[in-house]
């Protein structure tokens, strides 16, 4: 008995040991979108050159794509990385952008970091839409699609956007779900150089902090927690020329945030520059899926379920071509309802186009004929109130203004997708020295940014050779052929974005005699097409006017 007390011990132990394997890996998967901008609808491609022209996304094919991964795995978790909404087209901005918040909520969407669109108006704005009601600056949008808005069902992040007077954040810095019995938490933030991209309006009463430090800053919190992965979700990009399945060559302000991040983070969800990349930042895998709902990033994580840690990511970008999967039925009627409601409004005919298509394309000099035709109606919109330079920001010319085959006249839909912010028009008045040093200006954030966009008769030549701050030849700078007096005064206009500051515009605020006008930019823009389709010259040409010269292009 002595002797085989020890090997039936041994057996029970070997047999105790077969029956507990170590735990198998776990796959978790993810759906992501970002910078949706409300493209409820198919839009035309702009990632995928073997499309070009045609229709890619619309909410109800992303549905459908992400059934199709929900079919293989039905607890794949949906997020988004902000800017859902905000710049939309006018099938969504016409209803303050809640036809979209509501695609979101039927879509399931869980959790999105916040954007900088979604500060366009404003923390009172963003909070109404996300808790619901129609107490709101815009009571000509607000609830009029439906009589009572709910609020949306998923909660944004911002670790680093704080209520400046309780220094407390306006919303949650991370949430945890669960997926295979995994714990992922997500920590969102914004960019911390809102005040480049958010009008001082829209940032009022608000703090942004460092997105790293922030982020950072949770990481022992989530550790207690006992979460297995963690992802960062971070409305902030880069470029990437590669853009292939693990490019390593990822640039922009995106890159130095991961560098700073906690090893810990096992994730980054970027945005905000619109690019397609699946990269790696040295070990940390950073990845974005385009805009406006043409892609789908799918991410599968692998976790060692014993250790808590995730051994593997898998990143890839789906296209979202209609007719692939097919389009989720509820979101499909969703889309259709918002579509007839606003059928009237959108199918307005405006007017004749001097060209079948203008597209925010831009020469070697920075400009385009599309920004040349903005600036001019903003300034035919106010020369009778003394203005003689129009300015225009690139980055608020948002689509293209082209005539589908058989039409005569561009529609409101189509102006207000091209310029969907429903800016303010306002006057300053500036001195031949400031407006100089208000061109330098353009390129002390960026040493590549695209210039701003110029009325007729004002020019002037810059040599990207010269460094920043002298970029603009001397001399060069006229108004009607005439050399710039410094210490004459100008009468200026532009959006109330730019003449609040936004995209570097700093001098802007400076200026003297400043108006507020009531004029939107959309409503000049329509002004001006209607007035020069009247006069039988309609506007609009083929190629750039030529205001700007780069003389080393």
């Amino acid at each position: 008995m002595r002797s085989r007390f020890p090997a039936s011990l041994a057996l029970v132990l070997l047999l105790a040991g077969c029956a507990s394997p170590s735990p198998q890996p776990v796959t978790v998967n993810l759906a992501l979108i970002n910078d949706f901008h409300g493209y409820l609808e198919p839009n035309p491609a702009l990632f995928d050159q073997g499309r070009k022209g045609q229709l890619m996304g619309g909410i109800a094919n992303v549905g459908g794509l992400i059934d199709h991964l929900r079919q293989e795995d039905p607890q794949t978790l949906v997020i988004g990385s902000g800017d859902l909404i905000g710049a939309s087209p006018a099938v969504s901005a016409l209803w303050a952008d809640e036809p979209t918040l509501q695609a979101m909520n039927l879509l399931g969407l869980q959790l999105s970091a916040v954007g900088n669109h979604e500060l366009d108006n404003g923390q009172a704005e963003l909070l109404r839409q996300v808790r619901g009601g129609c107490d709101s600056s815009r009571p000509a949008k607000a609830c009029q699609f439906e009589p009572r808005w709910q609020g949306t069902r998923f909660p944004y992040l911002a670790a680093n956007l704080l209520d400046a007077r309780t220094n407390q954040p306006l919303f949650p810095a991370y949430r945890i779900l669960q997926a295979h019995g995994q714990k992922i938490a997500f920590v969102g933030a914004v960019l911390k150089e809102l005040d480049q991209v958010v009008s001082p309006k829209g940032l009022a009463g608000l703090k942004v902090m460092d997105e790293a430090d922030s982020i950072n800053a949770v990481i022992p919190e989530l550790k207690a927690r006992k979460v297995d992965a963690i992802v960062a979700i971070i409305h902030q990009g880069g470029t990437s020329l590669a853009g292939g399945p693990d490019c390593q060559d990822l640039q922009g302000p995106i890159v130095e945030v991961v560098k700073r991040l906690d090893p810990a983070i096992d994730l980054v969800a970027s945005a905000h520059s619109h690019r397609a990349y699946t990269c790696h930042v040295g070990r940390m895998p950073v990845f974005q899926g385009g805009s406006y709902g043409q892609l789908v990033s799918h991410v599968s994580l692998q976790i060692d379920p014993h250790q808590r840690r995730v051994t593997g990511v898998q990143m890839e970008n789906l296209p979202v071509v209609p007719g692939h999967y097919r389009p989720n039925p509820q979101l499909a009627a969703w889309v259709a309802r918002v579509a007839a409601h606003s059928k009237t409004v959108l199918e307005r005919p405006i007017a004749r186009l001097g060209v079948s298509r203008l597209e925010p394309r831009y020469d070697t000099a920075g400009e385009s004929a599309l920004g040349d035709l903005i600036a001019d109606a903003q300034l035919a919109a106010v020369r009778d109130q003394g203005a003689q330079i129009a300015l225009m920001n690139s980055g608020g010319i948002r689509n293209q203004l082209a005539l589908a085959p058989g039409q005569s006249r561009l529609t409101y839909a189509q102006l207000a997708s091209c310029q969907p912010f429903a800016n303010t028009l306002t006057l300053v008045d500036l001195t031949g020295a400031q407006l100089r040093e208000l061109l330098e200006q353009q390129w002390s954030r960026d040493p590549d940014a695209r210039p701003l966009q110029v009325s007729e008769d004002f020019t002037y030549v810059w040599d990207g050779r010269r460094p920043v701050g002298q970029r603009v030849v001397p001399g060069s700078i006229r108004l009607n052929g005439e050399a710039l007096a410094d210490d004459r005064r100008y009468r200026v206009v532009a959006n109330n974005f730019l003449a609040d500051g936004g995209d570097g515009a700093v001098l802007l605020k400076d200026g003297s005699n400043r108006r507020e006008t009531a004029i939107t930019d959309l409503e000049a823009l329509e002004r001006y097409l209607v007035q020069q389709d009247r006069l039988g010259t309609p506007a609009g040409q083929a190629e750039s006017a030529g205001r700007l010269r780069r003389q080393d292009g």
